[in-house]
C-alpha cells in the first residue's frame, strides 16, 4: 500500500492543484533558496542531520561551520570515506537507483507506473541508444549532491531545457510531472563505456544545476562534474546496447520493482569486453 503523505495528496488530488502550481514555480524555489541561504538557516543543520541520519564526520566541515543550510546541502565529501573503482562502472551519485534494460522494446520506460517517453527526455540523441539501458538515480535531501564523472572522456554536446520544478519524491513519480522539469542533457564520449547520455533533472527547490565543464572539454575519471543546489533531484544515465554487465544486486532489485540504494563510487556494473 502506498504511504499517505501531504506530498501525495498535493500531487494526486485535484483539490490541491492550485498549491501544486505554486510549488512547481521557479519563483517558489527562489524564495525557498533565499531562505535556505540566510545565515539563520544554519541552525537547521544539526536537527536535520539527526532526522535524516546524516553522518557529519564523512564530510568536509568548513572552518567556523557551515554558513547556511544551502552550503551544507552542497557539502564536499571526506575523500577518505569513499572508494572509487579504477575500471568498473561505479555510481556517479548517491541515491536510489532503478534499472531499465533493453529500451528497444518500447519508446517508453515505466517509472513508478508512469510511462516516460524517451524521445521527450533525450531528444535528439536517443536514436543512437535504442536497445541500451537506463539508470534512473533519484536523490533525496539526505544524499551527497556533488557528482563525479565515471570515466575519462570528452563532452560532445550539451543542451539545457527550461521548465517547471516538480518534485522527484518517490511517492509522486507516478504522476509523470517530473518529465517536464528544468533539465540539462550531455552526450559524453568515455574511454571505457563509449558514448553515453547524462541527463540532470531539477526539482522543487532545485533551480540551479551547476556544471564545471562545457562542450569540447575533457574530463578525468571521478573528477567532480557538477552539483545541485538545495532540494531533491534526479540523474538519468543512458548506455549503449550490450555495453554494461549489471551487478546481480541491481538486477535483483529491478526484478522486485525496488530501488537500490548506492553511494558514489559503489560498483553497479562492469564493462562487457568486446
Amino acid at each position: 500500500m502506498r504511504r499517505i503523505s501531504f506530498l501525495s495528496f498535493v500531487y494526486h488530488h485535484r483539490l490541491w492543484y492550485p498549491l501544486l502550481l505554486l510549488f512547481r514555480t521557479r519563483w517558489f524555489s527562489r524564495v525557498m533558496g533565499w531562505i535556505f541561504r540566510a545565515p539563520i538557516s544554519r541552525y537547521l543543520i544539526r536537527p536535520l542531520s539527526a532526522l535524516y541520519h546524516i553522518r557529519l564526520d564523512t564530510y568536509k566541515i568548513p572552518e567556523g561551520w557551515f554558513r547556511s543550510l544551502n552550503q551544507f546541502f552542497i557539502r564536499a565529501s571526506n575523500e577518505n570515506y569513499r572508494q572509487f573503482p579504477e575500471t568498473d562502472l561505479g555510481s556517479p551519485v548517491d541515491g536510489c537507483v532503478e534499472l531499465f534494460r533493453d529500451i528497444s522494446t518500447t519508446d517508453d520506460f515505466v517509472v513508478k507506473w508512469y510511462r516516460a517517453n524517451l524521445f521527450k527526455l533525450f531528444w535528439p540523441d536517443i536514436g543512437d541508444f535504442i536497445g541500451g539501458d537506463i539508470c534512473f538515480c533519484r536523490l533525496r535531501f539526505s544524499d551527497y549532491h556533488r557528482f563525479h564523472f565515471l570515466d575519462d572522456g570528452e563532452i560532445l554536446s550539451s543542451t539545457s531545457r527550461n521548465g517547471p520544478l516538480y518534485s522527484v519524491d518517490n511517492r509522486v513519480l507516478d504522476t509523470g510531472f517530473w518529465m517536464y522539469n528544468k533539465s540539462h542533457l550531455m552526450r559524453l564520449r568515455t574511454a571505457n563505456f563509449w558514448d553515453m547520455l547524462w541527463l540532470e533533472v531539477g526539482a522543487t527547490n532545485v533551480g540551479s544545476i551547476t556544471n564545471h565543464k562545457t562542450v569540447g572539454e575533457t574530463f578525468s575519471r571521478w573528477e567532480e562534474k557538477w552539483y545541485f543546489e538545495l532540494g531533491g533531484s534526479a540523474v538519468l544515465l543512458v548506455f549503449q546496447k550490450g555495453m554494461i554487465q549489471w551487478s546481480p544486486t541491481l538486477i535483483e532489485k529491478t526484478l522486485q520493482k525496488e530501488e537500490h540504494e548506492v553511494m558514489t563510487g559503489n560498483v553497479i556494473g562492469i564493462i562487457r569486453r568486446q
